[in-house]
């Protein structure tokens, strides 16, 4: 949290934080329609790599994962470059107080292949969140290589193609050492008003030559890796380095310092947040780029063009170094801004709203969940659902990854099939729906929802409405009827489905209360293949990585009316006949990702050859 040392050095310098600010580039409006001339925004929740027929047998799933805090100045270019080369891009937020969240969100909808979540820290514990970050999203994805990468950290390659010709360099097993080459800003040139745009000055070449690890997993679980701070090195879980080889073809455009306003915030900011994780930071001299530009700030050093442009170019380098000779060399980064101008939050309001966070808790959106009113449920009908004792006894949510959908489909109305005491139906009430309705078994008066938004069904019947949703989820439900009304439970879900469709049902051998009728995800893909339905990998995996629940890790599917790449299916399959060892988890709410450590092996996914798909 913020120390009386910081508090001290605000109200020093707290009248010069407001110094000048980046101007916008004056051709973007955001949030809002693109602007005049600009192509028309692709339908929502549309990934390139779907529209470009998705990756050819043989080709490498590369998967991108962030942990970003107040770079709402840079984050929509990054967003934008980052999901163009790797198949998915999944961003974890580390409290962030400016528009970085929602700028990611804004991202996510137009590009259809990012992912936002939240991690409840404020302190920058970047080595443990990446670390966990990792583990869940390729025992999620299975994907061929993992790019660790911050949101001033551009590839320069010019295509996909390039990329993974550099990325077949590496080891199996290994990583790719990525070297910085990084971009500064000249006192004659001032603030850059679009980062990374109008950043063509780099250094010739660094005083200190940093790197970031891009690693060959080859579809294997990564749970034997730590990623250490900075995503710099991984070690394994016996302490060996991961063997590693320098990609001198596959450098990083790095951009830390790109305005006054941004170098100010991030300087109490940033260094505020390792403090936090490590009150001795000073002491072992960690983070000492953040470190100085804190003290600058705090004693007057912060102030003019020069300041800033000694910051730039000095940042990384150690003390006793001179910085490096600069070259022109504009950044191969083409984009176009929708959702930001490029500026950088106004400092002492991202300051002020920093501290408080550190001294608050995050927001847990499903706090006080309760029944509406007192009383017991009966024995659901048609022994399709528990008792309303049942559920609350043993209520399982995980919020993230339905938070995740529900922020980026926004939809209006959703339905719950199968519902139980209706946990999730409030959660999309929270996060905007105007329309729920939840059908199950046992009586409203054990639910959260209202009477007119609960209806008691026997779900092995077929259910008519009379209208479709939004969004439809039915969780963990089919296994408890008897398979002979599978086939009904999903005309009644693609009944009532507007587009969109969450879905998931036990596995063989998982274990449960009245599990009679579990089968592998591959007959479920079958079966909503002949009701004309289809899967999204991306986003399936997406809820599945941002998952807490071990069923939700095995099951979920994001299903789309209509036809789509045959491989999407495929590698769900794939992902499907995977060895799997169940294990017990107490009840409860998640309400953050990646925060409940995952089993020690053999629990979970077994490590194995990738699947030739």
């Amino acid at each position: 949290m913020f120390g009386t040392g910081l508090v001290v050095a605000l109200r020093r310098r707290i009248a010069r934080l407001r110094g000048p600010q980046p101007a916008p580039p004056g051709r973007v409006v955001a949030p809002g329609p693109a602007p005049r001339g600009a192509e028309p925004l692709p339908s929502p929740i549309r990934a390139p790599v779907l529209a470009a027929g998705g990756p050819p047998r043989g080709a490498p799933y590369v998967l991108a994962l962030s942990m970003v805090k107040n770079e709402q100045d840079i984050i929509e270019p990054f967003i934008r470059h980052a999901a163009g080369l790797a198949d998915f891009l999944l961003l974890l937020d580390n409290r962030s107080v400016d528009a970085t969240r929602r700028i990611a969100l804004d991202c996510a909808r137009e590009l259809g292949n990012v992912a936002v979540a939240d991690t409840p820290d404020f302190g920058y514990t970047q080595s443990a969140r990446m670390t966990a970050l990792l583990h869940h999203a390729q025992d999620a994805y299975f994907a061929d290589f993992v790019l660790l990468l911050d949101a001033d950290e551009f590839l320069a390659v010019p295509d996909r193609d390039a990329l993974h010709a550099a990325l077949a360099a590496i080891p199996p097993g290994g990583a790719g050492l990525l070297p910085w080459r990084t971009h500064v800003v000249r006192a004659e040139d001032g603030a850059a008003a679009d980062p990374p745009r109008d950043m063509r000055w780099r250094r010739k070449a660094e005083p200190t030559q940093f790197y970031k690890l891009a690693l060959r997993l080859d579809g294997r679980p990564a749970g034997d890796l730590t990623v250490h701070q900075g995503s710099h090195s991984a070690t394994r879980s016996d302490g060996t380095p991961v063997p590693t080889v320098t990609l001198d073809g596959l450098p990083l455009l790095h951009f830390p310092v790109r305005s006054l306003a941004q170098i100010r915030a991030k300087g109490i900011a940033g260094w505020a947040a390792y403090l936090a994780r490590d009150p001795r930071a000073r002491q072992h001299v960690q983070a000492f780029q953040w470190r100085d530009a804190f003290d600058d700030v705090a004693d007057g050093r912060m102030e003019t063009a020069a300041d800033l442009s000694r910051v730039s170019l000095g940042y990384a380098v150690p003390p006793g170094q001179a910085p490096a000779e600069l070259i022109d060399d504009p950044p191969p980064v083409e984009y176009q801004r929708r959702h930001s101008t490029g500026a950088f939050a106004d400092p002492l309001a991202l300051v002020a709203r920093s501290w408080e966070a550190s001294l608050t808790a995050p927001v847990a959106l499903l706090d006080g969940l309760a029944p509406r009113r007192d009383g017991k449920a009966a024995e659901g009908i048609g022994g399709t659902a528990f008792t309303g004792d049942w559920h609350w006894q043993n209520l399982f949510v995980d919020v993230a990854p339905f938070r995740f959908v529900a922020e980026l489909l926004q939809p209006a109305s959703v339905l719950d099939i199968g519902c139980g005491v209706g946990a999730y139906l409030d959660l999309f009430r929270r996060c905007g729906a105007t329309t729920v309705l939840g059908l199950d078994g046992m009586s409203a008066a054990a639910s959260v929802l209202r009477d007119d938004e609960y209806r008691v069904a026997d779900l092995a019947l077929p259910q008519d409405l009379g209208r479709r949703f939004d969004l439809v989820l039915c969780l963990e439900v089919a296994e408890h009827l008897d398979a002979a009304a599978h086939a009904t439970l999903v005309e009644t879900i693609a009944r009532h489905a507007a587009g969109m469709v969450v879905f998931s049902a036990a596995d063989l051998g998982q274990p449960g209360h009245g599990h009679i009728s579990c089968k592998p995800v591959a007959d479920w893909l079958a079966l909503w293949a002949a009701h004309g339905w289809s899967p999204d990998y991306g986003l399936s995996c997406a809820m599945r990585a941002l998952s807490t629940l071990s069923w939700f890790r095995r099951n979920l599917l994001v299903l789309r009316r209509g036809p789509a790449e045959p491989w999407q299916a495929d590698r769900l399959a794939a992902i499907g006949a995977r060895p799997f060892a169940w294990y017990g988890q107490a009840p409860g709410i998640r309400h953050f990702p990646m925060t409940e450590p995952m089993p020690d092996p053999p629990a979970g996914y077994r490590t194995e050859a990738k699947e030739t798909t």
